[in-house]
C-alpha cells in the first residue's frame, strides 16, 4: 500500500505525479503486480483505488468528483 498526503488546491484539486509514485513504490515494496494507493487529504477524507488504474504520469484531478478509478473510503 502506498499512502500519500498532498496539498489540496483552491478548487479542490490534486496534482499527483503517478510515475513517480509508481518508481517510489516499487523500490520500496519490490516489484508487486498490485498495489493500493490511499490519497489522504489535508481534512482528514482519504480517497483509494488501485495505483496500476491510475494515469501513467503526471495529472491534475477534481475531488469533487473523485476520477472513476478512486473511490471515497
Amino acid at each position: 500500500m502506498v499512502i500519500v498526503r498532498p496539498p489540496l488546491g483552491p478548487s479542490n484539486d490534486l496534482t499527483l505525479d503517478f510515475a513517480v509514485i509508481r518508481v517510489l513504490a516499487r523500490a520500496a515494496a519490490g516489484d508487486v503486480s498490485h498495489c493500493d494507493l490511499k490519497i489522504h487529504l489535508p481534512d482528514e477524507r482519504v480517497l483509494a483505488g488501485p495505483l496500476e488504474d491510475a494515469p501513467a504520469a503526471q495529472d491534475t484531478f477534481s475531488v469533487d468528483p473523485p476520477p472513476n478509478w478512486l473511490r471515497w473510503e
